[in-house]
């Protein structure tokens, strides 16, 4: 029966998957401007300069005037938007769509998946202001327009110090977090805590429960007729049920509502269900609803949770008082949960069960349930409501202080590069041998299990031998030379937002993974914002020892060094010369991007940045025999003010590199200058399409890896 269980549930996912990708936006409709017709479907998220929110497109016109049927889930933003939307309405917009598609790196998040798992199948944004115009405000979306009618009255009485975090423990919407917050959070491994989920639910719900069995036995003539425990459930699946719809029923809410029907349908059946049993009939009702939970990290993570919890409890001799128990389960859940938790994250907050256990009474226990009243009191009492989100920021300022105490103590968190597959199995076996009921002996030995997780496996370039990667950016560039021992970091990608940067979001990760937890040089090429946007979060985070840049006055903080010609090191045998600018150069910023040259006796690599004609020119003059490498990076992402034929012809690579955004406004990398390298036989690789490029440059010759077609899924795009 298992196998048939398993493929009858592969087959049950195929489909599902396939009836989503099916509402994709058509190839041909990308970047085209669409006069279309819809629903508001969400929250609307506010920013400095922006509003975004789910859009349900219903009709749209073509270009004759016809107004036809067009059934799409988007996710849109409004840039300088005059009006706020409501959701429920609907909207005419003129719009510029495309297809889902996410950066590809090794340790980076998923971001295609999400949104699959979100039903999303475009993205876009509002193209003219003048012509958006509201068609209706219907009665759809109750849900939502309860959500945003709490969100505007929460606004008017919170102060706006903790604003953000009171909404997010209300309604489930984090935009309003900082980076900041976002990052004390992760390291004091509290994350959980501010996103709804299972354990406010089973919060709230076993408050409830425990309080309506009270209530409920006090009228013995109504326990005669229903059993105080069943009323109990009913009504926890209740508060639970009102809790997941202020958060908007996201997937790990429904899940958790999932878990705890099957709890109340074993209380009111009046039949022993054994915990294990009522773990996998909620696992399964979860997945034969949204199949694609599969594919998120908290479905893994909660239903772990979950597990554990029983396996520590569950047939064991009863040796604790309940404090002691408490105290025992949340270390047991905090070493428990390493190998996930460094599998998903790479890096483990070393101070997260100090903060959990202040932290999760603190907010489960008082602050959740007076956040619930004073949600129901703000319809009936804006003063009492008012009273009472205040005395809610006071605990959560004490929260936050907790949190800060913590997160300002010395190795706070601690990078651990991904330990793969065999490193999560040995470290879960470890834990259920360490956390094996008493008695049995030699359980110690499960820590062993942990050593992959500390001294994993990371490839290490031999002497002379170097591992490049350009990693996938947008319409941006970085890319990381690593030798035996030591590191170098060339540009850091863009900032696209106050909230969103490649550092943060790309790069670190990326170099937590492989185990880089300090850089040994960082260069930055120019100035502008797709190539220096990700510093400061590196710089903050990596602590390089060298920064060479050719715009030291942008680095000022960080004792930046200019870039010149002639600068040269070398490294476990690998050789770096910087090749432009030349002293006394007088170019566009561009032309005086860091031009560096990475070389071995295995092969070479030649870093341009951002240089045109005229810097190319320069080079030829200057250094003519030095040019020739194995890879080019494209200068200036393909753009026709680079990549001269004579300069092709002195580099004469074997690769070129094109670091360029999908479906950029530049429409970079232009079709001339990818025929020019190809008529001389130059294999080209453009970064939308492969993802990160690795190159591992050793005895073996160069092997070039294209992580997207690695790590290739049926919801990635490759529509190019």
């Amino acid at each position: 029966r298992l196998p048939v269980c398993f493929c009858t549930g592969a087959c049950w996912m195929i489909l599902y998957g396939h009836m989503l990708l099916a509402d994709s936006l058509p190839a041909n409709l990308e970047q085209e401007d669409l006069l279309v017709e819809g629903r508001v479907a969400s929250l609307p998220e506010s920013f400095d300069r922006y509003q975004r929110f789910r859009f349900l497109i219903t009709h749209r016109h073509t270009e004759e005037g016809k107004r036809i049927p067009f059934r799409l889930n988007t996710r849109l933003n409004w840039y300088a938007s005059p009006v706020a939307v409501m959701p429920g309405e609907y909207w005419r917009f003129t719009v510029r769509l495309r297809r889902p598609h996410g950066f590809m790196n090794p340790g980076g998040y998923d971001y295609e998946a999400w949104l699959l798992r979100q039903r999303i199948r475009a993205l876009g944004y509002v193209r003219e202001a003048a012509s958006a115009k509201r068609l209706a405000v219907k009665s759809g979306a109750v849900t939502e327009r309860l959500r945003f009618t709490l969100k505007q009255k929460i606004e008017a009485l919170v102060p706006a110090d903790y604003l953000g975090l009171i909404i997010a423990l209300s309604l489930g919407d984090r935009s309003g977090l900082t980076n900041r917050q976002r990052d004390l959070l992760n390291r004091t491994g509290t994350s959980h805590l501010i996103a709804i989920s299972g354990l406010h639910l089973g919060l709230v719900a076993g408050i409830v429960f425990f309080l309506a069995r009270l209530c409920w036995r006090q009228f013995p003539v109504l326990t005669d007729k229903i059993t105080a425990p069943l009323f109990a459930g009913c009504a926890a699946l209740a508060a639970a049920g009102f809790y997941a719809m202020l958060a908007g029923f996201t997937l790990p809410t429904q899940r958790a509502l999932i878990m705890l029907a099957v709890l109340c349908f074993a209380i009111g059946s009046s039949r022993p269900i054994r915990a294990r049993y009522s773990l996998t009939l909620a696992g399964f009702l979860v997945l034969l609803y949204d199949p694609m939970s599969l594919l998120a990290m908290d479905f893994w993570l909660s239903f772990s949770a979950v597990a554990l919890i029983l396996y520590l409890l569950q047939g064991r001799r009863n040796r604790f008082s309940r404090v002691r128990r408490w105290f025992y389960l949340q270390i047991a859940l905090c070493v428990s949960l390493l190998p996930l938790l460094a599998t998903c994250f790479n890096q483990v907050p070393v101070y997260s069960l100090f903060a959990n256990l202040f932290a999760i009474p603190l907010i489960g226990m008082l602050v959740v349930p007076m956040v619930l009243i004073a949600v129901c009191l703000v319809f009936v009492n804006t003063h009492a409501a008012a009273l009472l989100l205040n005395q809610i920021a006071g605990l959560i300022d004490l929260f936050w202080w907790y949190l800060r105490e913590l997160g300002a103590l010395p190795g706070s968190s601690v990078a651990i590069p991904d330990p793969g597959a065999l490193g999560l199995l040995a470290g879960v076996a470890g834990m259920l041998v360490l956390f094996m009921p008493r008695g049995l002996p030699g359980r110690w030995l499960g820590i062993l299990g942990l050593f992959p997780l500390f001294f994993p496996m990371v490839r290490q370039p031999t002497w002379q031998e170097f591992d490049f990667v350009m990693l996938d950016v947008g319409q941006g560039l970085s890319a990381l030379v690593k030798t035996k021992s030591h590191s170098l970091l060339f540009d850091t990608g863009a900032r696209f937002s106050e909230r969103f940067n490649v550092g943060e979001a790309v790069l670190v990760p990326y170099l937590r993974q492989n185990g880089v937890t300090k850089l040994d040089t960082l260069v930055i090429s120019h100035g502008d914002n797709d190539h220096i946007g990700g510093a400061e979060a590196v710089i903050t985070s990596l602590q390089p020892e060298v920064i060479l840049t050719s715009v030291p006055a942008r680095l000022e903080s960080t004792n930046g060094r200019l870039c010149q010609q002639g600068q040269k090191w070398s490294w476990d045998g690998v050789h770096f010369e910087m090749m432009h600018p030349a002293t006394g150069f007088a170019g566009s910023e561009n032309n005086r991007s860091c031009v560096l040259k990475v070389s071995s006796l295995y092969g070479s690599v030649l870093l341009t940045g951002d240089i045109e004609k005229q810097a190319e020119k320069q080079l030829l003059q200057l250094a003519p025999k030095k040019l020739a490498a194995d890879i080019l990076v494209v200068p200036h992402h393909g753009s026709r003010s680079s990549s001269t034929p004579a300069f092709i012809e002195a580099v004469m690579p074997e690769h070129a590199f094109i670091a360029a955004g999908y479906r950029n406004r530049f429409n970079l990398p232009n079709q001339d200058i990818l025929t020019r390298y190809n008529d001389r036989a130059v294999k080209t690789h453009v970064s939308y399409q492969t993802g990160a490029l690795q190159v591992q440059v050793g005895k073996a010759g160069l092997n070039v890896q294209s992580y997207r077609a690695q790590q290739q899924r049926f919801w990635h795009n490759t529509m190019y």
